[in-house]
């Protein structure tokens, strides 16, 4: 009986402390879980039930600006251009928010798998037939997170993008109108719209449109708004009009 009353005291011992060690360690996970990256508790769902694929209590402002790397070449028969862009968006999500402390930062770049860990709109081009997302080395693409729950995000790519009067209308009249529009794919206007940055929100270079046909020029840019209704309701639309000019000594 002594030593079974023995091997229960000491069993009771080993639980004890197996207990206390496993409170210690579940502090220090509560204790890690607050500290650190500011977005941890947001990066990781389970911790306080943030679901990326749910968007901001809305509608969602989605403000747009980009720059355009290349311009060019038209693909007169295939009644097309190419262009490379960094798309830039910006909007809010108060859900992203977070204190900044003393020795925290003033804002938080996501890069690879991180950024598909928050909410993004989901833009596309509505005239686009292909697209390259460059990623040689890593993914072309960050979002930035401001304490106040504004989300920048920036994306380089390339686009083919249809024009269908584009060669008949440099054939005719030595000019013609292209165009890139933007929306997304499937929030309706009451749940999301576009704008376009009010300051600069489209820049170039001269050398954008060094990739464009010999003879033909970049007359201009201009920003349109395209809403566009269909079956399924009201979608806001951005548009980012090209104005091409041919020289009248070229023939196509």
């Amino acid at each position: 009986q002594a030593m079974s009353l023995k091997a229960i005291l000491i069993c009771s011992l080993l639980i004890s402390l197996g207990l206390e060690a496993n409170a210690k360690r579940n502090r220090g996970w509560r204790k890690n879980r607050d500290s650190g990256h500011p977005l941890k508790n947001h990066l990781y769902p389970k911790w306080n039930n943030f679901d990326a694929s749910i968007p901001p209590s809305g509608p969602v402002k989605v403000e747009v600006n980009m720059y355009l790397r290349e311009i060019g070449p038209l693909n007169l028969d295939r009644k097309s251009f190419d262009i490379q862009v960094t798309l830039r968006q910006s909007f809010n999500d108060s859900r992203m928010g977070y204190y900044v402390s003393n020795n925290g930062p003033s804002l938080i770049t996501l890069v690879g798998e991180d950024m598909d860990s928050v909410w993004l709109p989901d833009t596309f081009v509505r005239n686009e037939r292909n697209v390259v997302f460059h990623d040689a080395l890593r993914p072309n693409a960050y979002a930035r997170v401001k304490p106040c729950g504004t989300i920048e995000t920036s994306q380089r790519v390339t686009l083919e993008l249809s024009c269908a009067k584009l060669k008949a209308d440099l054939m005719e009249s030595g000019e013609a109108t292209c165009h890139m529009d933007l929306a997304s794919y499937g929030y309706k206007e009451e749940d999301m719209t576009y704008e376009w940055k009010k300051e600069n929100p489209v820049q170039l270079t001269p050398e954008s449109s060094d990739f464009l046909n010999d003879g033909i020029s970049l007359a201009g840019t201009e920003l349109e708004s395209c809403d566009v209704e269909t079956s399924t309701g009201k979608y806001s639309c951005i548009r980012l009009v090209f104005k091409f000019k041919k020289d009248p000594l070229v023939s196509i």
